[in-house]
């Protein structure tokens, strides 16, 4: 039973475009009539030129809608706390929704509460590597002193003993000797003695080795003496090992100081880099508190979106992007329309129109194309799917047409069908002829046939301009009679 009525909504939607082309059409001849006063006056044979205003115009029928509705959508997810009245008239930047900001002013008050917290935590540690840091500085300091030291060392020990040096050594080998000298004179005494009984043996022997002990220092000094005039190249090296040592010492502490200073400015850049996506995120933590409160863009009534299930009201959970309500402004309307192809160029923003609501009995409302669409779409293209699958598609291109209406009635309501005149063209004074009396002959050019049927005379004509029933042509008078029937 189903399948045989699902041909239902599809038959509906093709006889509801077809009634409303033949509408369209057939109107069009009324609408003229009315507007313009009658046409060349005929007689069913012939009809009389006139001269008068030519309008050249589009007729088509189309639904009324505010030219501003702006829609209000949720920024944030959140509970609705305050929402203004369905039907409220609003002004620009009026209060229309306002969403509950606790649960975003808790996460901010966190954020807040967490980026203190490590920055307290990032200053202390910068503290500490910075005291180490310092005292690693001392330490090159100190080994600076130490390498300058050790190399002056090496300097002096390359040099050789300074003339004060060699004269100290001179001067204590001389001193040895002498002393030498007079502990042998000493000695000389004693043993003299103590052969003839007056000195003891003892005396002489402790004298014996006081001279053994002189002579020894009479050689150490002479070595000293021999020694300081020359180089050492076993003192030299020790002292180079030590230079080099006090080197090697002072770079791995400067190359500590190097990684030290290296991990604090990476520490530092990678604390920045997480300072800045903590400080974007309370940003952004502080965007959603502001964007709980949703203002009016522009004046209008508050509109409720329509849901299945349920109505917006306070207390209601909504999600970021949901559309919640809308603000058409019944202040200006426009009728939305659309103009086949084959009209389309003819129609450009800026003409006037006229604009007639479905009931309204009187002055047609004045107004002007705002816009014409780039792009056309097929006829069928706004058909649910069910009815595209019966009638497929038309095969022709409509273009959409917006049609500012001037002025404020009551009678303008939106989703209104109206009648839509586009004036395309004006000419004034302009002759006339029934498009029935235009013919073309054996060479293609326009001609009228004019005069009695006993003598028919073929007048070549040009068209300026022309509608479905009549032309504007130039090449015939007011007042002459034109055949609009093969004359007998």
């Amino acid at each position: 039973m189903l399948r045989r009525l699902a041909w239902v909504p599809g038959c509906a939607a093709l006889l509801l475009a077809a009634y409303i082309a033949v509408r369209a059409s057939y109107h069009e001849p009324e609408a003229h009539a009315a507007q313009e006063g009658s046409g060349p006056q005929t007689d069913g044979r012939t009809a009389l030129v006139v001269c008068r205003s030519f309008e050249q115009a589009v007729q088509r029928v189309g639904v009324l809608k505010p030219v501003t509705e702006m829609h209000i959508f949720a920024k944030v997810n959140g509970t609705i706390q305050e929402l203004a009245p369905q039907g409220k008239v609003v002004a620009k930047d009026e209060v229309v929704l306002r969403l509950d900001p606790r649960p975003h002013e808790d996460a901010r008050a966190t954020q807040e509460a967490a980026i203190k917290q490590q920055e307290a935590e990032f200053k202390t540690v910068q503290q500490a590597a910075a005291k180490i840091l310092n005292q690693a500085k001392e330490d090159v300091v100190s080994y600076d002193l130490k390498v300058e030291l050790e190399t002056r060392r090496l300097e002096e020990v390359k040099k050789g003993p300074t003339p004060t040096d060699r004269v100290n050594a001179e001067v204590n080998l001389e001193n040895s000797r002498n002393l030498l000298a007079a502990r042998e004179d000493e000695l000389k005494t004693l043993e003299e003695l103590a052969a003839v009984g007056c000195e003891p043996k003892e005396e002489v022997r402790k004298k014996q080795l006081e001279v053994v002990k002189q002579r020894l220092a009479v050689q150490q000094a002479d070595i000293k003496y021999r020694k300081i005039q020359i180089l050492d190249p076993v003192t030299v090296a020790e002292q180079e090992f030590k230079v080099r040592e006090a080197v090697k010492t002072r770079d791995a502490a400067k190359e500590r100081v190097a990684l030290l200073e290296r991990n604090m400015q990476r520490d530092a850049e990678r604390h920045a880099r997480h300072m800045g996506r903590e400080n974007e995120r309370l940003k952004d933590l502080t965007e959603k508190v502001a964007k709980t409160v949703h203002t009016a863009p522009c004046p209008g009534v508050v509109v409720y979106r329509r849901h299945r299930w349920f109505t917006f009201m306070a207390g209601r959970d909504v999600w970021e992007g949901q559309e919640i309500l809308a603000l058409p402004d019944f202040r200006t309307m426009k009728v939305a329309l659309t103009v086949d192809e084959a009209r389309i160029a003819f129609v450009q923003e800026g003409q006037d129109a006229e604009i007639t609501p479905a009931g309204w009995t009187g002055e047609p409302f004045k107004g002007k194309v705002t816009l014409v669409a780039d792009k056309g779409r097929d006829e069928f293209e706004q058909f649910t799917d069910e009815t595209t699958a019966i009638s497929g598609t038309a095969n022709r291109q409509v273009f959409d047409v917006e049609v500012e209406v001037k002025g404020q009635n009551q009678s303008l309501r939106p989703g209104l069908r109206a009648q839509v005149r586009i004036i395309l063209r004006t000419i004034e004074k302009a002759l006339l002829v029934p498009r029935a009396a235009l013919v073309r002959d054996e060479n293609g050019d326009t001609i009228v046939r004019l005069g009695t049927p006993g003598h028919i005379e073929r007048r070549q004509v040009k068209v300026k301009a022309g509608n479905d029933f009549d032309a504007v042509v130039e090449g015939v008078k007011e007042g002459e009679r034109v055949w609009v029937v093969e004359p007998e």
